[in-house]
C-alpha cells in the first residue's frame, strides 16, 4: 500500500512533525521522501519514478548520485541532476533515447558543443538555461537526466523546458512559481525554439 508519509532510512534525524532533517541544500524542498546515498541524505520532492535514478546512474556511471531531483511543476517529467565542473550542460532524454552537450556559448547559436544543431526537446533546454542566464541566474555546468510520462511531442519538449528551468533554479537557491517557469518556456519557445 502506497501512502504519502515520509521515508526516512534508519538513523537519520526526524524534526517537527515528523519531517526528515535532510542536506541544508533542500531547506527549501518539501520532502516527501528521503534515501541516503553516498553518505548524505538526498531529499526528492514527490515521487520520483525509479527509473529516472536507474537512468542517471547509467548516464553518468562517475557520479555517486544526483544532487537535485525535481519534477517540474504542473508536469509528468521529471530532472535529476549534479554539479559539472565548467559550464557544459550534458543532458540525457533516456525516453528519446538521447544525450546532448552544449555549452552557453554553443546554445546561442543552436549548437551542441560538436557543433550539431540541437534536437528540438534539448532547444528547450537549452534555451531555457540562457533566458535564466539573461535573467540573472547563471548555473555552472550539470548533468542532467530528464524522464516522465508526457506524450512525445510539443508538451514533452515544453515539459523537459520546465523541468530544466525549475533545476536551474533550485541549484542557484532561487525561488519559482510555475507560472514563471511556463512564461519563460514560452518565451523560449517563441524567441529561440521557433526563431
Amino acid at each position: 500500500m502506497r501512502t504519502n508519509a515520509p521515508i526516512v532510512p534508519e538513523g537519520s534525524a526526524v524534526g517537527k512533525q515528523g519531517c526528515p532533517l535532510v542536506h541544508s541544500g533542500w531547506s527549501r524542498t518539501l520532502a516527501l521522501s528521503v534515501f541516503k546515498k553516498g553518505g548524505r541524505n538526498v531529499a526528492i520532492a514527490g515521487d520520483p519514478p525509479m527509473r529516472l535514478l536507474l537512468a542517471f546512474q547509467q548516464l553518468y556511471p562517475a557520479q555517486a548520485a544526483p544532487e537535485w531531483v525535481i519534477q517540474a511543476p504542473g508536469r509528468e517529467m521529471w530532472a535529476a541532476a549534479a554539479r559539472h565542473p565548467g559550464h557544459e550542460f550534458t543532458i540525457g532524454a533516456p525516453d528519446l533515447d538521447a544525450r546532448v552537450t552544449f555549452s552557453y556559448r554553443s546554445a546561442r547559436g543552436g549548437l551542441s558543443v560538436l557543433n550539431r544543431p540541437l534536437p528540438r526537446w534539448a532547444r528547450y533546454a537549452a534555451g531555457a538555461l540562457l533566458a535564466l542566464r539573461d535573467s540573472g541566474v547563471e548555473c555552472g555546468g550539470l548533468l542532467a537526466a530528464v524522464m516522465g510520462s508526457e506524450p512525445p511531442g510539443p508538451r514533452y519538449e515544453h515539459a523537459v523546458g520546465i523541468a530544466v528551468a525549475a533545476l536551474a533554479c533550485s541549484c542557484q537557491g532561487r525561488a519559482y512559481t510555475a507560472g514563471e517557469l511556463i512564461e519563460l518556456v514560452e518565451r523560449v519557445r517563441r524567441e529561440y525554439v521557433e526563431a
